[in-house]
């Protein structure tokens, strides 16, 4: 077979923040098998991976209940970044200038690969952690730039983000004339998670690993084996590993029998398709689904009081610090392996490790204690909303989650609404300029909030009044501060 006459335009973003070890791991693999290949990414970030390996150690990819891991980067290789750290404008304006090139280059047959390593909320935004701070790049955002590319070109996007599944639709909303395939890490309404090692550290997200395993074992199977494969690899976990289910959707039909290769097809792969087939061996006797049934939201951590609930109250000595570290922890169980939750996770891990130092132990605590301010907020919120009659007490969590089913579509619409009220998102990330808290994504506290009021939307449409709840939300907001 004669090499591809067609270009790669191939481009992967880390989003995260310095304790996003397993979103960082996630980058450097996906970034060298493409380089390895070939391929020749941009590679974007808002974070330098150095300050990553200095505390956390080596990345080491790969799952060890599959086989054995390899470690793939290290603070020494890190010293001279192989990305381009996003400069003064931030990683948002370097995304969007990259189609917008891009788009002025392509031309029929050619391939266009974006891959987001990111975190995500309820609503349909991915979240850019770059150096000016907090940026959100939406699915809007991200249909609009896709659709000024050419026709007759084929396009593969991937969001490794908790509440990804939203952002399957833009495969339909810019396919015209155009293959596009959009992955997901998880389907509508999920968090994404990684995978907990022997040692109950999180090294990598259950996604990547499978996408990474699938395109170097199956660089030329089909589409719907792809995502099969991929599926039945994040399903194939232990008991006490939360997973997600992925999603991939097609702009037509006809692509799921089309070879992976269609999208990625690398100078370095078509070689080898011209001359050895894949090897089966290695997915199809192992990976075999053993994992239990999933739901949407699969469980929010519980409230528990920290005394004042301020976080500039929460440090008052050593042992106290660790024990609330432990004590976190144990509240979060399984869940902890959530993209969002991780990063906190991952960092508690680290002063148990004795990896990092009081001051960042200080952060990490006070940053604890800031999520359960934010939880009683919206109780006490919730409870206001319901004594002003705007809102009926909230349904359990299961029956929230069998409305969000129904149509998650408005609820995201909701949820976006709810999150443009002033304050709202102050509930979800610490003060980027205060120093005192560690950069996390926190969506309990809003997730909680746009639950009641979606509920009660979809339940008491004739007496619902939005325009009501938003003002009373901004104004509760305003009297109750955030830390």
């Amino acid at each position: 077979m004669p090499a591809s006459r067609h270009h790669s335009f191939t481009l992967v973003v880390f989003c995260g923040g310095i304790l996003d070890a397993s979103l960082a791991t996630d980058f450097v693999m996906v970034s060298k098998k493409f380089m390895a290949d070939g391929l020749d990414p941009t590679c974007l970030s808002g974070t330098h991976l150095r300050l990553i390996t200095d505390i956390t150690g080596p990345f080491l990819f790969g799952r060890d209940d599959l086989g054995p891991r390899s470690q793939i980067y290290d603070s020494s290789e890190a010293a001279n970044p192989f990305y381009h750290i996003a400069g003064p404008g931030g990683l948002k304006r370097e995304i969007l200038n990259w189609v917008r090139n891009v788009s002025t280059r392509v031309a029929t047959g050619d391939r266009i690969i974006i891959i987001f390593m990111a975190h995500g909320h309820h609503g349909s935004d991915i979240i850019l952690n770059s150096q000016i701070g907090t940026e959100y790049l939406t699915r809007a955002e991200v249909t609009t730039a896709l659709a000024t590319l050419p026709q007759g070109i084929r396009v593969l996007l991937v969001n490794e983000a908790c509440y990804s599944g939203l952002w399957a639709t833009i495969a339909a909303d810019t396919g015209s004339g155009r293959d596009v395939v959009v992955e997901t890490a998880a389907s509508i309404g999920e968090q994404s998670y990684n995978y907990r090692s022997a040692s109950g550290r999180y090294r990598l997200s259950l996604f990547a690993a499978a996408f990474i395993e699938e395109l170097t074992t199956h660089p030329e199977g089909r589409i719907g084996q792809h995502y099969t494969r991929i599926r039945e690899e994040m399903r194939h976990v232990s008991p006490n590993q939360d997973s997600c289910t992925p999603l991939l959707v097609p702009s037509s039909r006809s692509l799921w029998s089309h070879n992976i290769s269609h999208f990625v097809l690398t100078p370095n792969i078509a070689t080898a398709i011209a001359n050895l087939p894949s090897d089966e061996s290695r997915h199809q006797l192992l990976l075999q689904s053993r994992s239990r049934a999933r739901t949407f939201w699969a469980r929010h951590r519980s409230i528990r009081s920290l005394g004042q609930g301020h976080a500039n109250d929460a440090s008052e000595g050593s042992d106290m610090e660790l024990g609330l570290i432990y004590s976190y922890l144990d509240d979060l169980g399984s869940a902890a392996a959530g993209q969002n939750r991780c990063t906190l996770a991952t960092g508690c891990h680290l002063v148990i490790d004795g990896r990092v130092g009081e001051e960042m132990k200080h952060r990490i605590v006070n940053t604890i204690a800031w999520q359960d301010t934010q939880m009683l907020r919206v109780c006490e919120l919730v409870s206001l909303l319901v004594d002003e009659a705007l809102i009926s007490p909230p349904l359990d969590q299961k029956a929230c989650n069998e409305l969000a089913k129904k149509d998650y579509e408005a609820r995201a619409g909701l949820a976006s609404r709810v999150h443009n009220i002033p304050g709202v998102n102050e509930m979800a990330i610490p003060p980027d300029n205060d120093d005192r808290y560690v950069h996390i994504v926190f969506d309990d506290a809003c997730g909680m909030l746009v639950d009641a009021v979606f509920c009660e939307q979809v339940l008491n449409p004739m007496a619902f009044d939005m325009g009501k709840i938003e003002a009373t939300i901004a104004a509760f907001l305003q009297r109750s501060p955030a830390v």
